[in-house]
Parts: structure tokens; C-alpha cells; sequence
């Protein structure tokens, strides 16, 4: 069956369904704007199409993660807020998408689901990866999320969805879903088909009616092959261009030196950041790229695991000269992160590394953060004169020595051509108790004034000393301003920036470990790492005076145990069948916002 025949059926499953409007709109006025009570319903039928035959699966309801944000360029005022509401521990994704809109600047706050959920008159059963962003002349606002589990679909090609919906005014109601990528994988079986990770949606910034749809594509999760894919619409929303190739780096993997030559083309990987307008020049994307070092087989880099040397990881740029229609195929390096001299970017762990002979780190202490800015590019651009960031979390500024992670930057002022080299950009000290720092954002505004949120465990006291094995560990969000300056002046010359102020975010330090969990990957490749409490992505938006934040804290609790709703894990065979499902009651971790005025 054709994509177009697929694509099909399920625009028909859509079109039978009403239009989405905003639900459970309460107003909200605190800098935690999450919902204080999740408006998903709740019970053993809608569960039941969330376990795992064999495993134990936990919903952590009432928790949030992964906020994201965009605010009208054209009246500030007006911003819509995105996040996975109700996360699971096992197999990614959340209940539904949780959406909140201000008309104040923030001041209050308007909650709703989207809704995506079954049990919310939605198309599936989980949700993942939204992505949001503003037309240029404020007309709509466009989200880009994942559904999966698309039970009530027939075609069973389409349980793994990348979608997109419209809003024309502010976020109050959503167009119904386009499908503009489909898969047959569910998250009970997901090798049956391919699987999307990593979306992004940009308006641009100088066509009104232009936006750009972009995921990696993962064919086979036996492997680490990956590449970008992207849709784009040219008629704000209405219709969408059939899915395409944005970027693989197989193309670029016989450059001689580069690579373990052209077997590298059965597991080269990219992962794509969000494509960005140069004010009235090219659109271009920076992109995440792992492959085998020179000399190394496919076999020992894929069966390689943290730490190692048989991979290369580097961030690279392709760009298109004509709207999105076509993209360069061969990428511009912008930074090698597998040099002699660093080890970036390595796993947030809450307790540092244990490290041994000739600085290599043998293994993580304490707890598993799972952080956006790992091996992840953040990028931001001059609206005024395409200056072009990328910021990252990198261990060159400790190495050798703890090799902890801050974060690094590094800017372009040709157009993405060349890049300066990585300046340290975060302002945590290097001579606190644990001088980690983790997850930036980036965000840029006329005047040149470059705003970077991001987190650290400066607060949290030394030795980190694991209690029955854990750890509670101090965390503080942080946002740090600089000013572009010429080259090779200011307080990073390299990157002709100068540092103005730094501000603190958090009410108070907040223990990260109480955030939401994740179970490692299982024979089936299903799960993630880590504990999500900063999220895979935050919002920071550059206004015309301020700056705005949505960002992931979690709660000091106490927390009640979970409960077990499916299955008991306790008699054998007890989850063989239907898979055990617990319930986690706790508001673990939710969105906060904030407003930063730079001249205060």
C-alpha cells in the first residue's frame, strides 16, 4: 500500500472527527503554570492499552515534562505553551499533550488538553516530542507532536504518527491533525516499523505563510542508522508537502579521514535540530551526527557503549537556497566532539564519574540525568544580522580532571560557514562542591543580547553521598546574558560576546532525582534512560524587551507510593499476560515560567 493510499485512510479517520477545541480551561496565576490535577481520565480500560506483556509499566500522573514555548512576535502578550502531560516510565511518550495559553503576557495562565488521547475523544494512546511555533505576522500558531499507539485507526501502518495542527487564534482551537509521516510500530512492538524522534517545527521568520516540519527517522531500531526528514507548508497550514529527505549523513560518510569509509552507510546517524532563517538569506539546519571513527569496524561501534572511542559525534550544518524546496547534501562541520581533548558530551550523572588510568571515565555515579543538551545542538539566530549560535553540553572546559559537563557555545557571523571555536557560556563555578551544568536553550534578541537558560548543581553541597542507593541532589535554573560584541573583544572574544548578568530562576534549589524515571532500554529496544525532571527540551524566547523561560523543577514532595493497577508483579507469571501497570499519583514535576527584563 502506498503513502499516499495510508495517508489517505487516516485523513479520513481524522476528517470524521470534530474540530479539537481547548478544554478544562482554568486561569492560572503562579509561576508554576502546570495543571495541579491532571484533567486526563483516568481508568483500567484506557490503561490497558498502555502495558507490556512481561514488564512493569508505570504512569506518573499529574507530572509534566518537556515543555516548550512560543510567543507572538506580533503582540507579545499572547504565548502558547506546550508539554507531555502524565509521562510513562516505560516505551516514551505521555497520556496526552497539554496545552496553556496567555493573553497577558503570562500573568495567568489558560489550561486545556489537546486532546490526543482515546480516553479524551482523541485518535491513540500515547503522545510525545511536541514542538510549537508562531507565524511571523501572528497568525497561527503551528504544533507538531507524535502520537503513537493509534488504536483506533484500522490501518495498522499508521500506530506511529508525525502530525501537525493549526491554530488561528492563540491556542484556543487546534485544526484536526495532518499526518505527515506514518509507521506501523506501537510502543508494545516497535520494530514492526520505523520510528521518528526529535521533531521541530519553525515558522519563518520572513515568509509569512512558510513552515518547516523536521524528525529523524530511525528504519530499524536494531540499528543506529538515522537520518532527517522534513515536510513543509507554504500556505500557513493548509496543506503540507509530502515528507522528504532533509539530511543523511551517508552521503558524506566516504569523505576520506572522516570515516570507517563506505561501510560507514549501514549505521551513520543524524538527529536534526530546528531549521533556522538567515534574516532574508538561506534557511539552514545544524544537525547532530554520529558515525565510526577511521580504522573502526560497524560492529564495534554499534556494540560500543558509554564510555568509548570506536565513535565520532559532531555537529554540522546543511543549508537550502530556496525555501526548503532542496537542501545541501554534504554538511559543513562545526564542531569535532570526539577530539583528543575532550570527551564531550558525556551523561549527566547527579554524583560526577569515577575516572581511571590516562583520564578515561570508567563508570557514573549516583543517579542518571536524562538532559536535553547530551550530544544535542541548540540553536538560535541574529534577527537582525543572521548571527548564528549552537550551544551544547561539553566537557572540554574539565578535561582532564572531573570531565563534568558545562555548557559551550560557539557562533558564526558568515552565515554558517565557519564557526568560532567553543567558548564556555554558562556561569557555574568551577570550584563548586558539583560544577555540573545541563540542558541550554538559546534565544537571541534585535539588539544582540544572547540569553542562555539552562541548570547546575552549584547549590548542592560536596561529597554527593549516596543513601541507599540514592542521592538527592540540589538544582537551580539559571538564565546567563551576553552582548555581541566585535571579535576579539569582550569577556568571550573568541566568540565576541560579553558577559552582562546572571540570573537565578529558581524560587529555591529543588532535588532533581524526584522527577519522573525512565527503565533503560529492554531486548526490545523500548524505554529510555535517565531521570527527566529539566526535560529533552525547554522554551526561551528573545522579545522585543524581554526575555521568556519554560523550563522543568520538579517538587520536594513527600511522595505516595505508586499503585498497582494492572496485574501483580508479586505471583509468577503475574505480568505475562496483559504487562503489570502502576499508577504514580505525584505532582513530580511540572513547567514553570518566567519573564527576564535584560536591563534589570
Amino acid at each position: 500500500m502506498s503513502f499516499s493510499t495510508r495517508f489517505l485512510m487516516v485523513g479520513l479517520l481524522f476528517s470524521a472527527t470534530p474540530a479539537l477545541l481547548s478544554k478544562h480551561c482554568t486561569p492560572l496565576k503562579s509561576k508554576d503554570i502546570g495543571f495541579l490535577k491532571s484533567p486526563n481520565p483516568i481508568s483500567r480500560e484506557c490503561l490497558l492499552k498502555e502495558t507490556f506483556p512481561g514488564f512493569n509499566t508505570t504512569v506518573f500522573y499529574n507530572s509534566a515534562v518537556s515543555p516548550t514555548l512560543a510567543v507572538n512576535p506580533v503582540d507579545e502578550k499572547q504565548m502558547v505553551a506546550v508539554w507531555q502531560q502524565d509521562r510513562f516510565s516505560r516505551g516514551g511518550g505521555a497520556l496526552d499533550i497539554a496545552t496553556a495559553r496567555t493573553n497577558n503576557r503570562g500573568n495567568t495562565w489558560c489550561l486545556s488538553t489537546f486532546p490526543f488521547q482515546i480516553c479524551n475523544e482523541g485518535i491513540s494512546a500515547r503522545t510525545t516530542n511536541p514542538s510549537i511555533s508562531y507565524s511571523v505576522d501572528g497568525k497561527r500558531v503551528y504544533l507538531l507532536a507524535e502520537p503513537f499507539n493509534v488504536k483506533n485507526d484500522p490501518n495498522t501502518l499508521n500506530q506511529y504518527q508525525v502530525v501537525v495542527s493549526v491554530s488561528e487564534d492563540n491556542g484556543k482551537n487546534w485544526s484536526i491533525p495532518h499526518p505527515l509521516n506514518a509507521s506501523a510500530g506501537t510502543v508494545q512492538e516497535p520494530l514492526v516499523g520505523a520510528a521518528f524522534f526529535n521533531t521541530a517545527l519553525t515558522a519563518d521568520t520572513d515568509i509569512p505563510k512558510n513552515a518547516y516540519a523536521a524528525w529523524t527517522t530511525v528504519p530499524d531500531l536494531n540499528s543506529t542508522r538515522g537520518f532527517g526528514e522534513y515536510s513543509r507548508t507554504t500556505d500557513g497550514g493548509k496543506s503540507w508537502e509530502a515528507h522528504r529527505i532533509l539530511y543523511d549523513p551517508a552521503l558524506d560518510m566516504t569523505i576520506p579521514g572522516l570515516s570507517n569509509g563506505p561501510q560507514a552507510l549501514l549505521v551513520a546517524n543524524a538527529t536534526l535540530g530546528e531549521i533556522q532563517r538567515i534574516p532574508q538569506g538561506d534557511l539552514v539546519a545544524i544537525i547532530s551526527r554520529g558515525y565510526p571513527a577511521p580504522g573502526v569496524t560497524n560492529e564495534e561501534y554499534v556494540n560500543a557503549a558509554f564510555p568509548s572511542a570506536a565513535g565520532i559525534s559532531d555537529f554540522a550544518l546543511v543549508r537550502s537556497t530556496d525555501n526548503g524546496l532542496t537542501w545541501s547534501t554534504e554538511a559543513t562541520q562545526i564542531v569535532n566532539l570526539s577530539s583528543p581533548v575532550t570527551t564531550a558530551s558525556n551523561p549527566i550523572f547527579t554524583c560526577g564519574y569515577t575516572i581511571g588510568a590516562d583520564n578515561v571515565i570508567t563508570a557514573g555515579l549516583g543517579i542518571n540525568i536524562r538532559t536535553g543538551g547530551f550530544g544535542s545542538p541548540v540553536t538560535a539566530v541574529n534577527p537582525i544580522n543572521g548571527n548564528l549560535y549552537v550551544a551544547w553540553e561539553d566537557s572540554r572546559f574539565n578535561f582532564p580532571g572531573n570531565q563534568l559537563n558545562q555548557i559551550a557555545l560557539s557562533t558564526s557571523r558568515d552565515g554558517g560557514h565557519t564557526w568560532s571555536v567553543p567558548v564556555k557560556a554558562s556561569r557555574t563555578p568551577s570550584n563548586a562542591p558539583n560544577p555540573q551544568a545541563f540542558t541550554p536553550t538559546l534565544a537571541v534578541n534585535e539588539k544582540g543580547q544572547v540569553g542562555i537558560l539552562y541548570h547546575d548543581f552549584r547549590n548542592s553541597p560536596a561529597p554527593c553521598v549516596e543513601v541507599d542507593g540514592s542521592t538527592s541532589t540540589l538544582t537551580n535554573s539559571w538564565f546567563a546574558l551576553y552582548k555581541e560584541v566585535p571579535l576579539g573583544t569582550g569577556s568571550l572574544p573568541q566568540a565576541g560576546l560579553t558577559f552582562e548578568k546572571e540570573v537565578g530562576l529558581s524560587t529555591q534549589p529543588y532535588i532533581i532525582e524526584n522527577g519522573v524515571p525512565t527503565a533503560g532500554l529492554n531486548p526490545q529496544g523500548q524505554g529510555g534512560q535517565g531521570i527527566i525532571t529539566n526535560s529533552d527540551q525547554e522554551g526561551l524566547i528573545a522579545g522585543k524587551k524581554c526575555f521568556y523561560a519554560l523550563y522543568g523543577q520538579s517538587h520536594n514532595g513527600p511522595f505516595t507510593p505508586s499503585q498497582q493497577v494492572i496485574g501483580d508483579p508479586t505471583i509468577a507469571g503475574g505480568c505475562d499476560l496483559e504487562g503489570c501497570l502502576n499508577v504514580n499519583n505525584n505532582r513530580r514535576v511540572t513547567p514553570f515560567f518566567s519573564t527576564i527584563v535584560p536591563g534589570k
